[in-house]
């Protein structure tokens, strides 16, 4: 949750980390949401930290809309 905070200075106010308590064998994967930096928007960001070489990535700011799946009708 620290690492990844760190990485979204800058691009989330202070965000509300929530860290998968399982993870994958290999990573451990982490959702940061708030309000983004300079917009009125709220984002999400998917942060995945490796736990081998004890570094972490994060991706590029979703909003609510691009999370929307919409599942086509038979």
């Amino acid at each position: 949750a620290a690492k990844c905070s760190v990485l979204a200075e800058g691009r989330i106010e202070e965000p509300k980390v929530v860290v998968d308590p399982f993870g994958t064998e290999s990573y451990g994967v982490a959702i940061l949401t708030g309000k983004a930096v300079g917009a009125d928007a709220v984002v999400s960001s998917i942060c995945v930290y490796d736990k081998k070489a004890k570094t972490a990535e994060i991706g590029g700011e979703l909003t609510a809309d691009q999370g929307t799946i919409t599942v086509p009708k038979p």
